[in-house]
């Protein structure tokens, strides 16, 4: 990955926007970032570690921390970074959650952490890979870079204190760091399956185990020789049983056939007595079937004679209808009669309303030619009230324009005189920015001075733990070596007396062959054995370890104590240097920091009261900076709105001079408006002069209008006249030829009616009907006659058919008795009840056979699967114990494959470390296993030249870690890719760490960085040390000041 531009706003100590354009420093650049402590020059790597990750390098501050107090409420907190990932180029954008000013109204609203990535394009567009959601944002890089936050802060950002991380990291935690770098997550992905393999034989082994038991328990037997055994004790019972249920079975099949044959027989005898039943009942209703008949008969003898009984009613219903229709036109013509006699007395009147109407026409006439002069009138009156409305208008109209006037001149003097008072409190924001800025820089140094103390008095409380755990190892190493020395002296003491034993008199010695044993050793009462006495030896041993161990840690410990007490001595000076600069802080709080930072007084020194006050003393500062901002914002309002009120008091002036001018003509127009009204108002006739002009115009438009309605009303007389006569004469002589029709068609309606009824009597007298009374009696519809007709035809059918089937049983049953049931019921009883038993008997031994036959079956299925399994778990289990590391070396396949990496890494590191040693040191790989069941395979070691001696990395100085870390990264560097693992670490920072190293070393690092820079590296370096900026041309200068730090590329 390789950086392209850093935008950072309002972020860490910078207040507004700073950029850095990475492609400035040239392809490959070797690059320092340097400025003043505090100034921002680890915040760079933060702003790049934040945007990929959304945390800082050192994970010790959040993105919600990162705000600079500086900055504007206006602007956001966010870091914009863009990357080149392989040929492929990226930018991220990330706000982390913070309080932002609301866009409408005063106050403040949470604004929500977001994250925005996009793919830049080669023809300059961008394609959206994350819209604003954290996690997706995550989720991408990891996946872009192939490592998460810690990884990258490991391997391609060396940040201040974790120079050592890196260095002094165990197997397990190596492994996870070079899987991911080397894409070897197949071999892990090997070993979980194995793994997962073998637990799944092992389950599935355990449950064989489980189900065996359980079938023999669910058996009730407690071993496969007891199933056996149970087995063939139960076969002769078992055929015993069977013979006797099919003997049983045979005696009841047989009398079974014989109650059926029975109950046969005596269901016939009852079938028989049933049809007999029925056929009497059918017997007992002939009466009511031969009066269906009868009745049948009269209706269809009736039915011969509906259409004459048809005929006759309809005539005479005609007839009826005539006879009223001749009686309605009598009475219509009657009351036609009177309606003409009124219409031709109404004609008459014509001629009287004929003058009427043309007296009306004259004097309308006479209006008509009087018309213009009303008009004329009419509008001249109208519009001498137009103006004078218009006029009433303007009046007002100045009255409200005079009325504003003083209320924005009113407005203007009070608006003066805020100003004036808000100036002096406005003038208050440039020594308060300045106070604050000063008291912001105190109180940062006074937190880190506490924090410094505070670790400065755990490493005291370590420092004294260690040199008493040194005390207890020490006693622990001394007394391990008197029991050691005790038990080889007994040993040796022993052995001479064993050999003392073993001489004979005359018989030389073994050691010194004499012949003579004056003297010989005594035997013991306890010899130690070679067993205890190695045992002894190796307590010396891991004794003498355990103490150099701690010694080790003490010797760390104490150089950590001195650091810590160079830092606090460095706080020191500064804040006394920023107290007397700063003017706003009493003499007493200098006492109290003087006395803090004396060096014989670090454990006692409290500064919690102080940071207390530096903090009330900031909120009290800042409330007073928002009153005077504040007061400036209202300070630019109140001049804006004085600016507003002179323009209106300026317009409003000039408003009310034309104003008036408008009123001065308007009444001129007025009076010349008034005299041309009353000339026209005299041109009228006299009747009209005693009134106004208005009341002439209303009296001339009301005769006229009365006129011309009296006039319409007596023509639209004559017409009604005329039509209604027209009418009248119409309708009666219509009415007088319908009138005749209708008598016409009574007569021939009485006519047919006589001659229907003449032709029914007929009719019934020939069909024997008494009268026409008698026939509508016997009357029956379709659907009745039907009814009849099935139900009599059904009852005949029926009759015949149970005579029939009565006969056929008669000769079935010729010769046969009913037989008795009861006695062979009772018999097939007895005979079910001992098949019942004997088969009860069967099924409870058949049902044990077969309970014991099936659960032999299962056991034998159960013993091939356990074979199978454990032919399988010799092979699976096996190769998981040896992939997962669970054999004697304790290296897993993954562990085993990244320490062939490894020393391939350590091979590169090596050889830049001994160029920065001078020789001295070589980083290896630890080869022996480690104790207990803690992984082993990945852990590191150097090679002192000096002594040559191997010892752990942990005992390297903080230079020497130094140099030994920056070689392993670089190292890491080259082999992943050479490997081509999937990731290209083409970008190293280095924060911090040349410091402690000497004149010589710094060159080497130096040197090392630049060769690596000429390879195709960027390379960029944090310090201080005014050496590097000798060395280094390539420089991000970052300047502090009191309002927020500035960067500044130096490419010469």
């Amino acid at each position: 990955m390789r950086p392209l531009i850093l935008e950072m706003r309002a972020f860490g100590p910078f207040a507004d926007c700073q950029r850095i354009d990475f492609t400035e420093l040239g392809d490959k650049p070797l690059f320092l970032i340097n400025g003043p402590t505090g100034a921002g020059k680890t915040t760079i790597l933060d702003a790049i570690c934040f945007a990929l990750y959304g945390k800082t390098t050192g994970n010790e501050r959040e993105g919600s921390q990162m705000r600079c107090d500086n900055a504007d409420d206006g602007l956001l907190t966010e870091v914009y970074f863009s990357f080149e990932l392989g040929q492929k180029r990226y930018s991220i954008r990330r706000c982390p959650e913070q309080q932002r000013a609301k866009s409408r109204g005063d106050g403040f609203t949470l604004q929500k952490s977001e994250a925005e990535l996009k793919r830049l394009l080669p023809d300059g567009t961008e394609e959206l890979l994350v819209a604003s959601k954290v996690t997706d944002a995550n989720a991408c890089i990891e996946e872009l870079t192939g490592l998460d936050v810690d990884q990258f802060r490991q391997v391609m950002v060396l940040p201040q204190g974790k120079f050592r991380e890196l260095l002094l990291a165990d197997s397990k935690e190596r492994e996870k760091i070079f899987s991911q770098l080397f894409q070897t997550h197949i071999y892990r992905r090997i070993e979980e399956r194995l793994k997962q393999q073998a637990l799944e034989i092992k389950a599935k082994a355990r449950d064989l185990q489980s189900r065996r038991a359980g079938i023999l328990e669910t058996a009730g037997v407690e071993s496969l020789e007891q199933l056996t055994a149970e087995i063939a004790a139960l076969t002769p019972s078992l055929t015993e049983a069977t013979g006797n249920k099919q003997k049983a079975s045979d005696a009841l099949a047989q009398n079974a056939k014989t109650l059926d044959n029975a109950k046969a027989l005596t269901a016939e005898f009852e079938r028989h007595k049933l049809l007999q039943t029925q056929l009497d009942a059918l017997e007992q209703r002939r009466a009511e079937i031969e009066l269906h008949q009868q009745t049948l008969e009269k209706a269809r003898k009736a039915e011969k004679l509906l259409p004459s009984l048809k005929e006759l009613q309809f005539r005479q219903q005609e007839w009826q209808q005539a006879k009223a229709k001749e009686a309605d036109y009598a009475k219509q013509l009657q009351s036609a009669e009177q309606r003409l006699k009124q219409a031709t007395d109404d004609k008459a009147t014509l001629a009287e309303l004929d003058e009427h109407a043309n007296k009306l026409r004259r004097e309308l006439e006479q209006l008509d030619k009087l018309q213009p002069a009303i008009n004329e009138l009419k509008q001249l009156t109208e519009e001498h009230e137009l103006g004078l409305v218009e006029f009433g208008r303007l009046e007002r109209a100045e009255q409200q324009s005079r009325t504003e006037l003083e209320q924005w001149q009113q407005q203007q003097q009070r608006l003066k005189s805020e100003a004036n008072e808000l100036f002096s409190s406005a003038e208050r924001q440039g020594p308060l920015h300045q106070a604050l800025a000063a008291l912001n820089t105190r109180l940062e140094k006074t937190e880190q001075l506490g924090h410094i103390k505070q670790k400065w008095q755990q490493a005291q409380a370590g420092l004294q733990q260690a040199e008493a755990h040194g005390h207890q190892c020490k006693a622990e190493r001394q007394s391990a070596e008197t029991e050691h020395q005790r038990l080889q002296l007994a040993w040796h003491t022993g052995q001479a007396a064993i050999l003392a034993a073993k001489l004979q008199p005359g018989q030389p010695c073994p050691v010194c062959g004499g012949l003579d044993h004056p003297v010989p050793a005594e035997m013991a009462q306890d010899i130690p054995g070679e067993t205890e006495l190695n045992r002894a030896r190796d307590a010396e041993q891991q004794a003498t370890a355990r103490h150099e161990a701690a010694r080790s840690d003490y010797r760390n410990i104490k150089r950590q104590t001195e650091e810590l007490q160079l830092e606090l001595q460095r706080l020191s000076a500064e804040l006394q240097a920023c107290a007397a600069a700063d003017v706003m802080v009493d003499v007493k709080t200098d006492a109290t920091i003087d006395a803090a930072m004396d060096a014989d007084s670090y454990a006692k020194a409290d500064l919690t009261m102080e940071i207390d006050r530096l903090v009330s003393r900031r909120r009290q500062l800042l409330n007073e900076l928002q009153q005077a901002e504040a007061a400036q914002t209202r300070l630019n309002n109140c001049r804006q709105q004085l600016q507003q009120a002179e323009q209106q008091v300026e317009q409003r002036l000039k408003h009310r001079e034309t104003q008036l001018q408008q009123l001065q003509q308007l009444r001129e127009q007025l009076s010349l408006a008034g005299a041309r009204k009353d000339a026209a108002l005299a041109a009228l006739p006299n009747e009209y002069h005693f009134l106004a002009a208005e009341a002439a115009l209303e009296l001339m438009a009301r005769q006229l209008e009365q006129k011309q309605s009296e006039w319409q009303q007596l023509k639209q007389q004559q017409q009604d006249i005329n039509q209604q006569y027209t009418e009248a004469v119409s309708q009666h002589k219509a009415l007088m030829q319908a009138l005749a029709s209708s008598r016409e068609d009574n007569a021939r309606a009485e006519q047919f009616a006589i001659k229907a009824q003449q032709t029914l009597d007929d009719a019934l007298k020939q069909s024997g009907f008494a009268g026409r009374q008698a026939l509508e009696q016997v009357q029956l519809d379709e659907a009745q006659m039907q009814a009849l007709a099935e139900k009599i035809e059904a009852w005949r059918t029926q009759r015949s058919e149970q005579q029939t089937l009565l006969k056929a049983m008669d000769e079935r049953l010729a010769g046969q008795s009913l037989p008795e049931l009861g006695q062979l019921e009772s018999l097939w009883q007895q005979q079910q009840q001992q098949l019942a038993e004997a088969e009860d008997a069967w099924q409870t031994l058949n049902n044990r056979m077969q309970s014991l036959k099936g659960t032999e079956a299962q056991l034998n299925k159960e013993a091939l699967a356990a074979q199978a399994l454990e032919q399988e778990y010799a092979l699976i289990g096996t190769l998981s114990d040896v992939a997962n590391g669970n054999s004697h070396s304790k290296v897993s396949l993954q562990r085993f494959v990244l320490s062939v990496l490894l020393d391939d890494v350590l091979l590169e590191a090596s050889r830049r470390l001994a160029l920065m040693s001078k020789g001295r040191y070589r980083l290896l790989r630890k080869e022996d296993r480690a104790k207990g069941n803690k992984a082993s395979g990945l852990e590191l070691e150097v090679e002192d030249a000096y002594s040559s001696k191997v010892r752990p990395v942990a005992t390297l100085s903080g230079g020497e870690s130094f140099m030994a870390a920056l070689s392993l990264a670089l190292g890491l560097s080259d082999v992943v890719q050479a490997y081509a693992g999937g990731i290209k670490l083409d970008t190293l920072f280095i924060d911090e760490g040349f410091g402690s190293l000497d004149q010589d070393s710094l060159e080497l690092a130096v040197r090392t960085l630049m060769d690596l820079q000429s390879s195709g590296r960027m390379i960029g370096v944090i310090s201080h040390v005014s050496e590097m900026k000798e060395q280094i041309s390539c420089r991000i200068d970052i300047n502090k000041h009191a309002l927020g730090s500035s960067i500044r590329l130096v490419t010469v």
